[in-house]
């Protein structure tokens, strides 16, 4: 199918994409004992690279290239590498000892793409935070 052959079209020109983000924001806690349930707010930017020396070459499958034929690789199938996002994040740490908590959450995230549509996406996490 055309799917197809775009995906492996861009994964042979592009390879692994490698993303760098930062972000600022807020958090809420509605409680500070030792089990703390939280509402955070913030913003992020998110820059995509690809380190695949094909990303720079011209486009060649009329295929998967369609209009971008001639184009960079990375220019055709990678036309946003710059998001921005606002992240609304309900979460709970969970203290297990004097500096460490447990660490669970929901990012409910919506992405500002330049070039293309709008996104949403749903980020579930699980980790420890170290207090000093």
């Amino acid at each position: 199918s055309i799917d197809n052959a775009y995906d492996q079209a861009a994964h042979d020109s592009l390879g692994n994409i490698f993303g760098v983000e930062a972000g600022i924001g807020v958090r809420y806690f509605f409680s500070t004992d030792k089990i703390r349930p939280y509402l955070g707010v913030s913003t992020s930017y998110l820059r995509l690279f690809s380190f695949n020396s094909a990303a720079e070459d011209s486009c060649v499958d009329e295929t998967a290239c369609g209009e971008g034929i001639g184009s960079a690789n990375l220019d055709n199938f990678l036309p946003h590498p710059n998001v921005g996002a606002v992240h609304l994040q309900p979460g709970i740490e969970i203290i297990v000892d004097r500096d460490i908590a447990l660490h669970v959450f929901v990012d409910l995230q919506h992405w500002f793409l330049w070039n293309a549509a709008d996104n949403q996406s749903v980020v579930i996490g699980l980790g420890f935070n170290f207090f000093t």
